[in-house]
């Protein structure tokens, strides 16, 4: 079984190349502001973890036990029918998140490589514009640079 702490610790230090599907979360200020990408094997299972466990992120399991239902049936609404990233309505979903956080960004490491959508592009931007701020040219590959990139990105 997994303990709290552990649960925002095991995503956010997964590789987006060998985890392709993600979400980007800003903590809400009261929680710091820090922001993340937490990667995942599927649509599936980060949808799964948006549902069944952001909730404890941010909410303590015993003492706000009502809470942390309440909020978890609250994303659960809002991600009903929704089976790819792409398709989250982030605005309801974050309509259910204020004071915790935002959800910034849902979809591939492909999507955030080559996306039209403006955190897509904004992120692209830095990329290209940081050429020497991630030491590009380290990795094997372009891929392996833009995801180097992405584990100190805080747009």
């Amino acid at each position: 079984m997994q303990i709290q702490s552990e649960i925002p610790t095991i995503v956010a230090e997964r590789s987006p190349l060998e985890y392709f599907h993600g979400l980007y979360i800003k903590d809400a200020a009261a929680f710091g502001g820090a922001t993340a990408f937490c990667w995942f094997i599927d649509d599936a299972e980060a949808i799964a973890h948006l549902r069944d466990r952001l909730a404890l992120v941010y909410l303590d399991s015993e003492g706000e036990a009502d809470e942390v239902q309440a909020v978890a049936k609250a994303i659960s609404t809002a991600l009903n029918g929704v089976n790819a990233l792409k398709a989250i309505d982030l605005d309801s979903v974050n309509a259910t998140l204020v004071g915790l956080c935002e959800l910034v960004w849902a979809g591939s490491l492909d999507d955030l490589r080559r996306g039209n959508e403006p955190f897509e592009r904004d992120l692209q931007d830095d990329y290209y514009q940081n050429v020497f701020g991630d030491e590009r040219g380290m990795g094997d590959s372009e891929w392996d640079d833009f995801a180097h990139h992405l584990t100190h990105y805080n747009g």
